[in-house]
């Protein structure tokens, strides 16, 4: 798997952040040629629609992580993100996956977790204003998804102990996380704590948790917190990578100005799809406010790649959250949220999150596991469902085709790509 993510990287053309990979046409422009004779001005219900999707909002707060707007613990968590020797090989960090160079995100397929569900890596930009995380909604907070990964034995296969160890050991590491969090825990001893522990629940047989039942329960109650404080540093670092302003946002500027007629923000197709968006194509019912998403899970029967895998959706995040010791209920989150209910995990195989608009500028294909390669063909999906799968049972969401014609896929096409803004602090966006 590690050599997999590596190779993916090495032999994937890099683009700077926020720009298309190479050979694919920049999100941010609009195709040369696609513009017929300027629109009509917007409708009353197009209007209605951009301002309500514009200005981005100010990021929600985080009340399960104290950390999480200290610039100290996102500095911190920078050089966790891209620490390879926190995996059990040493070759396998979050930039693995999530390189900046291609807007946080390879674009690779990946076989994730002992469920083996294949998956496109997401991008993490904007990652912070989201009410769940993955595909499935797997993790109620940011600092808990930020903690999968690491101890995944699909993915870095770190330790708990392994975690401590390395932090323990390692100066611009060490003085940071104590000035944050406090004293580390002593790991010296390696009876009480060995080199490569944590649970592994779902492997009992896998020799980190074999390590893990040695231990007395208040050593790994010690080497838990600082996992914790891990998830949190990296949520500090990961709600800086939010994009600024889009050519859409500043279109809405001068909508909202009066300027209308004169601004040059947005091409005439991109006017129209904009029209189309709120009007009669009502892409809004779901991609709807800032994001361009309701955040919601729905079977929108995009073709699978392998139609007889059995792909659990939501189903699945839910059984993940159930099973979650790091919930924001728990005695892990800063403030407990006391009201926290968690939705049974049934009949709902097969749904995924709405997905963003806000970022289509990134590598691999369209929907979670990627099977449409362009922005146009995603378009056409919508507008004629060729080859949609059967509807999933039990499902209360009915797809219905847009049947748009050629010119008003291009129309959708340069809307969409007008939503693409850059990382509004371009630090964030480099390598430590």
């Amino acid at each position: 798997m590690y050599w997999i993510a590596l190779a993916t990287l090495f032999l994937s053309a890099q683009a700077p952040l926020g720009q298309a990979p190479l050979g694919q046409a920049p999100l941010g422009q609009a195709p040369s040629g696609a513009d017929l004779p300027a629109p009509k001005p917007l409708s009353a219900e197009a209007i209605a629609g951009a301002l309500a999707a514009s200005p981005l909002p100010d990021l929600p707060p985080s009340p399960g992580n104290r950390y999480a707007d200290d610039e100290r613990a996102a500095e911190l968590g920078r050089k966790l993100f891209y620490d390879r020797k926190l995996s059990y090989a040493g070759v396998t960090s979050c930039a693995s996956c999530h390189p900046p160079e291609r807007v946080f995100t390879n674009g690779a397929m990946d076989f994730r977790g002992p469920e083996a569900v294949r998956r496109r890596v997401p991008t993490l930009l904007n990652v912070a204003y989201y009410p769940e995380f993955g595909w499935d909604g797997r993790a109620d907070s940011l600092w808990s998804q930020a903690l999968g990964p690491y101890e995944d034995i699909t993915e870095q296969d770190g330790s708990r102990t392994g975690f401590v160890h390395r932090i323990s050991t390692t100066k611009d590491l060490r003085e940071p996380f104590e000035e944050l969090f406090g004293p580390l825990p002593d790991v010296s001893d390696p009876k009480r704590f060995p080199a490569q522990a944590k649970p592994v629940p779902y492997h009992e047989g896998h020799s980190h948790n074999k390590a893990w039942v040695t231990m007395d329960p208040a050593d790994q109650a010690a080497v838990t917190s600082v996992f914790v404080d891990m998830g949190k540093a990296v949520e500090a670092f990961q709600r800086r990578l939010v994009t600024g302003p889009a050519p859409f946002d500043r279109f809405v500027e001068d909508l909202r100005a009066g300027r209308e007629a004169e601004s040059e923000h947005l091409s005439a197709s991109a006017r129209r799809g904009l029209e189309l968006f709120f009007g009669r194509a009502n892409c809004v019912s779901c991609h709807s406010g800032p994001f361009f998403t309701d955040f919601a899970y729905r079977d929108t029967r995009v073709p699978r790649v392998d139609p007889s895998a059995f792909e659990p959706g939501r189903q699945l995040g839910l059984e993940r959250l159930h099973r979650s010791p790091f919930l924001m209920d728990s005695d892990f989150a800063d403030a407990q949220s006391e009201d926290l209910e968690l939705a049974e995990p049934t009949a709902r195989t097969g749904r995924f999150r709405t997905a963003s608009l806000r970022v289509l500028n990134r590598p691999g294909g369209f929907f979670h596991e990627g099977f449409v390669p362009t922005l146009k063909g995603a378009i056409r999906y919508y507008s004629t469902l060729e080859g949609a799968s059967p509807l999933l049972e039990g499902s209360d969401f009915e797809l219905k085709p847009l049947n748009l014609t050629e010119s008003e896929v291009d129309d959708l096409a340069a809307f969409l790509r007008s939503l693409q803004g850059q990382l509004a602090d371009p630090y964030w966006g480099k390598r430590p």
